[in-house]
């Protein structure tokens, strides 16, 4: 959808991707309403709230790219991250503190960094394995409830990308097909 040829509903739907209340958007856009009811209106117009996640989706997809332009620069694989976390988690769980005795090493000691760190790294580990899913929620209570399966299954394929989801993923879930 190119931008809306109304400048204020382009202006509200900008400042809503970027994640302004609906009021302050409302207001910046150039409204001149001053109740919370006429900027929940205006937010809610299905052509603000199509090209506030279109702008979402394009934004993702600017930083997805820059990302991925990085990590090609630095060389950084997921089995270089992987193998570096590793290192850290087992490493701080050893502990970092040398134990002596007589005058030699005989040990280590982890301190309080040490378990923060393996924590992390854990939990890092953990979301790369794909042991933990991280649950996203998205738009209000009932905001699906008027549409049909049609419109249902577009809004998921939109909300799904703005999110970073591959759109055959999505179309996958949504034909019920598991790879």
């Amino acid at each position: 959808m190119p931008q809306l040829t109304n400048p204020r509903q382009e202006a509200l739907a900008q400042a809503l991707a970027l994640g302004k209340t609906q009021m302050t958007a409302y207001t910046e856009a150039g409204y001149l309403g001053k109740t919370t009811a006429a900027a929940f209106k205006a937010c809610n117009q299905a052509d603000v709230i199509v090209r506030k996640a279109e702008l979402i989706r394009e934004r993702h997809e600017i930083e997805r790219k820059s990302t991925d332009l990085a990590i090609e620069k630095e060389s950084i694989t997921k089995g270089y991250v992987i193998t570096r976390l590793k290192y850290v988690a087992d490493r701080s769980i050893r502990g970092t503190k040398p134990v002596y005795t007589d005058g030699a090493i005989t040990g280590w000691l982890p301190s309080n960094g040490d378990n923060i760190a393996a924590v992390r790294a854990l939990e890092v580990l953990s979301r790369i394995g794909g042991f933990l899913i991280e649950k996203v929620e998205v738009g209000q209570p009932g905001d699906f409830a008027r549409l049909s399966q049609e419109e249902l299954d577009r809004e998921l394929v939109l909300v799904g990308e703005a999110i970073g989801i591959a759109p055959e993923a999505i179309q996958r879930a949504i034909e019920g097909r598991v790879e």
